[in-house]
């Protein structure tokens, strides 16, 4: 499909039952709280957001396999000898609209913008779960925990995007490789925000635990409630 070898065409599967996947829980989620007549907090308006965000990540995803080899490994593509090489590996890097298309504001480059995208998807998704966490348990001390665990993914991520966008200079030397230009090294870049992200996730994950422990429930509802906060984990 698509002219996609088994790799690209496996890569655009995963992309589209994850969109799935995730379009059909955050509907279950909207659908739930019409039923319970719960109205809309400010945790549903962040999770829209990253639905949105990963939307834009796995279409630069598809985009970039689709006219950048096919799923071709880099090496795959300048092994190749074809015609096209330098435009195939401008298309894997390059932005997810054409030339006449308007380019997007933020993320001109397909690695770049999925890395963008996928910033911007996880800090949302972050941001929902704590301002859940915020309005569910009305601990002070829990919820002043949540606050701070707030600033600090605001910071890193305006952090990270900084980064991003500075990871070329000029930027689109990023996907022209014959342009002359300065580029930090992209993998140890992704490999940083990777293990940060873990970081991040860990304690997001682990901070309703506490609160779950000192409820007076028996221990089987403790541990079921621990199971659902960490469900999160996969």
């Amino acid at each position: 499909m698509f002219g996609l070898n088994p790799q690209g065409q496996h890569t655009f599967d995963v992309a589209i039952v994850c969109v799935a996947v995730s379009t059909v829980a955050v509907i279950l989620r909207f659908v739930c709280k019409f039923l319970q007549k719960n109205g809309l907090h400010l945790d549903d308006l962040w999770i829209v957001f990253a639905l949105l965000s990963g939307f834009a990540a796995e279409a630069c995803l598809t985009w970039g396999s689709i006219t950048g080899g096919g799923g071709k490994e880099m090496k795959e593509i300048l092994a190749s000898g074809s015609k096209n090489t330098f435009q195939q590996i401008a298309n894997y890097l390059e932005v997810c609209t054409n030339e006449q298309s308007p380019r997007f504001l933020w993320g001109e480059t397909d690695l770049l913008h999925r890395v963008y995208n996928y910033l911007v998807a996880s800090f949302t998704v972050k941001m929902s779960l704590l301002c859940l966490y915020r309005r569910i348990f009305d601990a002070p001390g829990y919820r002043k925990a949540a606050l701070i665990i707030i600033i600090v993914l605001v910071l890193w991520f305006v952090g990270a995007m900084i980064g991003n966008f500075i990871i070329c200079i000029p930027f689109d030397s990023f996907w022209l490789r014959l342009k002359p230009g300065r580029c930090l090294d992209f993998n140890a870049y992704a490999l940083a925000i990777g293990v940060i992200e873990v970081l991040l996730d860990v304690t997001i994950l682990a901070l309703p635990i506490r609160v779950v422990m000192d409820l007076r429930v028996p221990t089987h509802k403790k541990i079921g409630l621990t199971g659902i906060f960490l469900l999160g984990g996969l």
